[in-house]
């Protein structure tokens, strides 16, 4: 098995193994204490990986639409058995000649971002066995230099590090700017019909003396603590400078992922189409209080976003932020992936969470995901054999399925 997100199934794959008890919970632990040494180190880091994937999904009008065009494709296929030429959006997502990268590694950009963070700096460069920068004397702290660094190497670089490494250009090197706005910038390049194109132009525009003071101002006033500086100026940079962009490249009505996977083609998909239907009746609110801790209030800036997530219950800053520690409690209970495939266990999401006794929560009625799945591998599995069988020349149904 190879660790993977399947963006057209929406299933989670795992190369791990997870402890049994595990199946039967209706909300993972890991998700409170991700890197708590009983779940070792490859367990924690590959889920997490994998399900930011599907949170990127959630909040990515984008990445929606891409699964719409390869969802139309199967169904075309199931229909008459005529295989349709891939979508000019699917060919350019993984365009490698792209400049300055394609959107495909702005993806796992984004993606190695919120895995570093929350795994942090300091314990991927142990486990991916790289010589760690001059950084903070204390071996349980980390500097922007250890993050720049995580971000821009590794095994798999050439997948994530063109798009951070262009950003700190564009940045004259600037660490703390870049790791600030970098969640902002790419979360809502993915709402745009051009992610790649509106980076760039974001980057033009963003950048000016006032913004960068204002972050700045921000950062001090934070004590430098990343996760309330993005608190801190989410509002300003999203609302005040990217909204009105995002506006002005793609258009007055513009959507996240979770809205658009119930319209057709994807109002038909078996997973996807009731999964967002759970997301919208999701009361974040609510769980965000029984979820963070009761000092959660002792920070301003937590304060100040709890009381909004009180009133308001928005899914759009979760799926923002997801490596915000209470931010990923909240979504990794009410908004996980619909199924987990580790190697020695299957785990499904319930389709509703209520509070129960003794173990907190459970699955209402206990229903889950897991009775869409086994069909609908079997169609995804179908379709990938006769895009591979007409790579090859082959007809379509050669290999035995």
């Amino acid at each position: 098995m190879n660790s993977r997100f399947d963006f057209l199934t929406g299933i989670v794959y795992v190369d791990a193994d997870a402890p049994e008890d595990w199946a039967e919970d209706p909300v993972l632990p890991v998700w409170a204490s991700p890197n708590d040494p009983e779940w070792g180190d490859r367990l924690p880091r590959l889920l997490i990986h994998e399900t930011v994937h599907f949170w990127q999904l959630l909040g990515s009008g984008y990445l929606t639409r891409l699964v719409a065009d390869e969802w139309q494709r199967l169904l075309a296929l199931e229909a008459d058995g005529t295989l349709l030429a891939e979508s000019a959006r699917v060919a350019a997502y993984r365009d490698r000649s792209a400049v300055p990268f394609a959107a495909d590694e702005l993806a796992e950009a984004w993606c190695r971002y919120w895995d570093v963070h929350i795994r942090g700096p300091v314990r991927v460069l142990a486990e991916e066995h790289l010589e760690r920068p001059e950084g903070p004397a204390r071996r349980d702290l980390y500097s922007h230099t250890d993050y720049d660094y995580v971000m821009t190497h590794g095994p798999l670089e050439q997948l994530h590090a063109r798009p951070y490494r262009w950003l700190l250009d564009r940045t004259d090197g600037d660490s703390l700017i870049c790791n600030a706005i970098f969640p902002f910038v790419v979360f809502t390049a993915f709402a745009s019909d051009e992610p790649v194109t509106f980076v760039r132009e974001a980057m033009t525009r963003l950048l000016t003396d006032d913004l960068i003071s204002f972050v700045r101002r921000c950062a001090a006033e934070q004590r430098y603590l990343i996760n309330q500086v993005w608190l801190a100026i989410a509002e300003t940079v999203l609302q005040r400078h990217l909204g009105p962009l995002l506006v002005e490249l793609s258009g007055p009505t513009v959507r996240v992922g979770a809205e658009l996977v119930c319209e057709p083609p994807l109002s038909g998909h078996p997973l996807l189409s009731p999964y967002a239907v759970k997301a919208a009746k999701s009361n974040f609110g609510v769980w965000a209080a029984y979820f963070y801790p009761a000092d959660a209030g002792d920070s301003p800036a937590y304060a100040s976003e709890l009381s909004r997530l009180a009133r308001e219950g928005p899914v759009v800053s979760q799926l923002c932020m997801p490596g915000q520690p209470w931010y990923r409690l909240t979504l990794g209970a009410l908004v996980p992936p619909p199924v987990i495939r580790f190697r020695n266990l299957t785990w499904s999401a319930p389709v509703e969470l209520e509070v129960g006794i003794p173990r907190g929560y459970r699955a209402k009625d206990g229903e889950t995901f897991a009775p869409a799945v086994e069909a609908l591998e079997r169609r995804a599995r179908y379709f990938r054999y006769a895009q591979e069988e007409a790579a090859l020349g082959l007809p379509i149904g050669t290999f035995p399925r």
